[in-house]
C-alpha cells in the first residue's frame, strides 16, 4: 500500500456530479467514484488517483465548464479533506482509445492536485 505524502489531512475542494441519487466524480463512467458526505473514498481498481482542487474559486470555475459542456448536468462543489499522493499521473478509461490511458497530472486543470483518499464534508456551491 502506498504511504501518504504526509500524515495530515489537507483541505481541498471536490467537484462532483449527480448521477441518479448519488454524487460521483466528474470522470469517465467506467471509473467514477461515488462520494458520500463524511465518508472516506479511494480510487477504483485501475483508476486514480483521485483529483481535488486546492482552491474553491477554481473548483467552482471548473463546475461552470462542466455545465457549459452539458447544460442538464447537476454539479456541486464540496469542501473536502484529502491525503496527497506522490503519484504524478491519473488513469482514465476511454473506449475510443482502447481502454485505460495514463494522463499526466500537469495536463489537469489549474490547481488540481492528486489524492490517495478524499472525504467530502460540506457543500460550498
Amino acid at each position: 500500500m502506498e504511504k501518504d505524502v504526509n500524515d495530515k489531512e489537507v483541505v481541498g475542494y471536490k467537484v462532483v456530479r449527480r448521477v441518479g441519487r448519488k454524487w460521483e466524480s466528474c470522470t469517465s463512467a467506467g471509473l467514477a467514484v461515488t462520494y458520500l458526505v463524511g465518508r472516506w473514498v479511494k480510487p477504483r481498481i485501475w483508476g486514480g488517483p483521485l483529483t481535488v482542487f486546492r482552491d474553491d474559486r477554481l473548483a467552482i470555475g471548473f463546475s461552470h465548464k462542466i455545465i457549459r459542456d452539458n447544460p442538464s448536468a447537476e454539479v456541486a462543489v464540496y469542501r473536502c479533506l484529502y491525503f496527497p499522493t506522490k503519484v504524478e499521473h491519473v488513469w482514465r478509461y476511454r473506449i475510443s482509445m482502447g481502454g485505460l490511458i495514463q494522463k499526466s497530472a500537469s495536463s489537469l486543470p489549474e490547481e488540481t492536485t492528486l489524492a490517495k483518499r478524499i472525504k467530502i464534508t460540506k457543500r460550498v456551491y
